[in-house]
């Protein structure tokens, strides 16, 4: 069943504070997630459904089987859906019926950080944004909204996120944020525009953003799909290692 938002702060407790929930948490904190629940007492197996436009859904609990019936409820058939690794064969079949096509399944690494970064020189050198910058912001190419999608709006970014950016000709090419923010977790989102890449700007940007993720107390994440080996090398560079897996179903 559906859950109310008055629900919010026991579902906040039942996904924890980790790695693999720091994403769907900080969704659900700032109340931008509808979540299902087969029992809304015991919250034994939820769906978490993001509802900032880019069709993702998240999955816990240890019920294969109450897993999928509840993503038949939410009629998520066309989200990406996060779902834990011994789930994801009886959710994709349950996800199969409903689609025209077949289900593709994705590993994920929740990948995380305990000790500070070295620093990575660019050229023109990443900083940090504040909150002079948000014309920048505001005027970044749509490739890189995903990465700023956490947030109500980039005003919001600049404030209760970390942002680092590389800037070449007036405008943004290459930029780190926080994407999610829990009380114990940040998780990372990087892009650089096709034709700068190969230039260490993401590695830089990022460093700069994971260094301020430490300075709050906080514990850097990084969650990336397996194939995106770019990315994974990056967080490689950092220090990050993998702690979870699990699969995202396109």
């Amino acid at each position: 069943m559906k859950l109310d938002q008055c629900a919010r702060g026991l579902v906040a407790e039942r996904l924890g504070d980790s790695p693999t929930t720091a994403i769907p948490l900080h969704f659900v904190l700032r109340g931008r997630a509808q979540v299902y629940a087969d029992d809304p007492r015991e919250l034994r197996n939820l769906l978490v459904v993001f509802t900032y436009g880019y069709g993702e859904a998240f999955a816990l609990g240890p019920d294969p089987q109450a897993l999928a019936q509840l993503c038949a409820e939410a009629e998520v058939w066309k989200h990406h859906l996060w779902v834990p690794t011994e789930a994801a064969d009886a959710v994709a079949q349950v996800v199969r019926e409903h689609r025209s096509k077949q289900v593709e399944r994705l590993p994920q690494l929740h990948r995380v950080l305990t000790a500070t970064p070295p620093a990575f020189a660019c050229d023109p050198p990443a900083r940090l944004l504040t909150g002079v910058d948000i014309g920048l912001l505001e005027d970044v190419p749509p490739q890189f909204a995903p990465a700023l999608a956490g947030w109500e709006s980039r005003a919001v970014a600049l404030d209760e996120s970390i942002v680092a950016a590389v800037t070449v000709d007036g405008g943004i090419v290459s930029l780190a944020s926080v994407f999610a923010r829990t009380p114990r977790h940040a998780d990372v989102a990087v892009h650089t525009l096709e034709s700068f890449r190969s230039r260490s700007y993401s590695t830089a940007c990022a460093a700069l953003v994971v260094r301020a993720i430490l300075d709050s107390g906080r514990t850097p994440t990084w969650t990336v799909q397996e194939r995106n080996l770019a990315s994974v090398r990056i967080s490689e560079k950092l220090g990050f290692q993998t702690v979870a897996r699990s699969v995202l179903l396109v």
